[in-house]
């Protein structure tokens, strides 16, 4: 057995034992005034790095309750309107005070302009025109105040469901900039989807649907904005972006141009330490990572309303995405310590250079429309992706058992070529029926993608010539209604899945698959005083 594989098997097995014990946390959270604060989140980071563990928002009457993980150690607490309260990690963190924006106390910002947040069929709601919201800057700033979701540095998540898929509009965000162009003052509200229905990919977990302000007048109009970041680590950050938009009755162009240079590095320190009979093991890992990474983004959107009941669009976007490589650019540094007993066994040096590099294209066109009582939805998107990654890895080894160990030296580089594509539609139809609505549509996506990977030396790791191929097509049905102060909605969602797998362009019958599957799902909600409530099932 080489000592990369020896190194790799025993950083598996001390990771495959790690404790995943959890904590339940409780507490209460009131306003200065001491009156309970319903729907502020409550959220666990780990340290230092200040990563989403879990989250949950507070109840009616204040108080909430959740299982944490131990590496949540930082409780963060945040309402609209208030200044966010960190504390340390207890089982029982009390009676939690937060105090209002020092700026909101002028006659100007009163509480009346606080958002509301209510249950609206299958979805939370929550209104930002017209409240304090308006005024949270970015998208990331407005949606991490958003009960039920957290948003830190681009990773956006719905407590306990994890990553959302995010719609603007009724339309699918396939591109993460399109958040980047939208300000909080844009927005009229935002939905939060944590059962979603027969109408979306039995895939999702959660769902945000954002509605933007309907711009009035007609111009032309741009801003440029230019930020530029100094880090801990003498480091500089630059994005720069241009956005334009010319509106002539029903027709609407717009554009963005983008563009980050960002250069920084990131030293972390990740101890493991587990206990297997008599023995404790424990892997003390120095990292070091530096990075520079060049970002142009540019996006072309063209609109046309030919009446309020008929609408089409198109837009087209291209992304450019390099870790500039080398020894004075992007490289990692690992240092790795292997106790048993405490006595050292193992340490390794690995000296990792890359160079990814990955362009992209996306294109949408859609059409909403209403013919009668029918509303139409329809959107196809067609993406493309080439991602180019070298990786170069010098890894130094010792086997410290050994009374007089040697160092072992051993270079890897690796190539790794992958190629995508895919091309998907959606169709929404929807109609009033005995008192509520009817909504029925469907699906259809084809993807491929090419996945070429070499190694040297030769006799490592077994090279790879792959190519994945997958049709999917599905049909649903849904329906809602107000059934006195109960909310229904029900529907059902059929989906077939055809996966195809190649190697060396041979097809591989064992590792392809067929899947034909049904998917039902029912949501309940009413109110009941000031108290909402919802109960849902659905399958996933």
């Amino acid at each position: 057995m080489t000592h990369t594989k020896r190194l790799m098997l025993t950083a598996m097995a001390l990771g495959a034992f790690l404790p995943l014990a959890a904590q339940s946390i409780t507490g209460v959270v009131t306003d200065e005034q001491g009156a309970p604060l319903a729907y502020a989140n409550v959220v666990a980071l780990s340290l230092p790095d200040s990563a989403f563990v879990a989250g949950t928002i507070s109840n009616e009457d204040g108080s909430f309750a959740f299982d944490v993980a131990e590496q949540g150690k930082l409780i963060r607490l945040s309402s609209v309107g208030y200044e966010t309260y960190y504390a340390q990690r207890a089982e029982r963190m009390g009676t939690i005070t937060l105090q209002p924006f020092t700026d909101m106390l002028d006659e100007v910002v009163v509480r009346g302009t606080l958002p509301k947040t209510r249950m609206k069929g299958d979805a939370m709601l929550t209104t930002v025109a017209g409240s304090v919201l308006e005024k949270a800057g970015s998208m990331e700033q407005l949606l991490d105040r958003i009960p039920n979701v957290t948003a830190q540095n681009g990773d956006i998540k719905v407590f306990g469901r994890g990553a959302p898929e995010i719609y603007i509009n009724g339309r699918k965000m396939t591109d993460a900039m399109e958040l980047e162009r939208l300000s909080s003052d844009n927005i009229k509200n935002v939905e939060v989807i944590t059962n979603p229905g027969a109408r979306y990919n039995a895939s999702v977990k959660a769902v945000i649907r954002i509605t933007t302000k309907r711009v009035e007048g007609d111009g032309f109009g741009f801003d440029a904005r230019a930020n530029f970041l100094h880090n801990n680590y003498t480091k500089w950050d630059e994005t720069g972006r241009f956005n334009f938009n010319y509106r002539k009755g029903g027709f609407d162009l717009m554009g963005t141009l983008y563009l980050s240079n960002a250069t920084g590095c990131q030293p972390k320190q990740l101890d493991q330490y587990t206990r297997l009979g008599e023995n404790t093991y424990s892997l003390q890992n120095d990292i070091y990572n530096q990075y520079h990474s060049l970002n142009p983004y540019g996006k072309l959107a063209l609109n046309y309303m030919f009446n309020p009941n008929h609408s089409i669009g198109v837009n087209f976007s291209y992304d450019y995405s390099d870790n500039v490589g080398g020894e004075e650019d992007s490289w990692l540094d690992m240092n790795s310590l292997v106790y048993e007993n405490g006595q050292l066994t193992e340490t390794s040096l690995s000296h990792i250079t890359n160079d990814d590099l990955t362009k992209s294209m996306h294109g949408n066109l859609y059409y909403a429309g209403k013919l009668g009582d029918w509303n139409i939805d329809f959107n196809t998107d067609w993406y493309w992706n080439k991602n180019d990654n070298p990786l170069k890895t010098e890894e130094h080894y010792q086997d410290m058992r050994h009374t007089e160990p040697t160092e072992q030296t051993q270079t890897v580089s690796t190539q790794t070529l992958t190629r995508s594509r895919l091309i998907a539609s959606k169709l929404v139809l929807t109609t009033p029926l005995w008192g509520g609505e009817l909504g029925f549509g469907g699906e259809y996506s084809h993807s491929q993608r090419k996945n070429t990977y070499t190694v040297l030396p030769a006799g490592i790791i077994d090279d790879d010539r792959s190519r994945i191929e997958e049709g999917m097509a599905s049909a649903f049905v849904d329906y809602s209604r107000a059934i006195g102060p109960l909310n229904l909605n029900a529907g059902l969602r059929y989906e077939h899945i055809d996966m195809d797998y190649y190697e060396d362009d041979r097809f591989m019958d064992e590792q392809s698959r067929i899947f034909d599957n049904v998917f039902p799902s029912i949501a309940l909600s009413t109110r009941l005083g000031d108290v909402e409530m919802q109960l849902g099932y659905a399958t996933d």
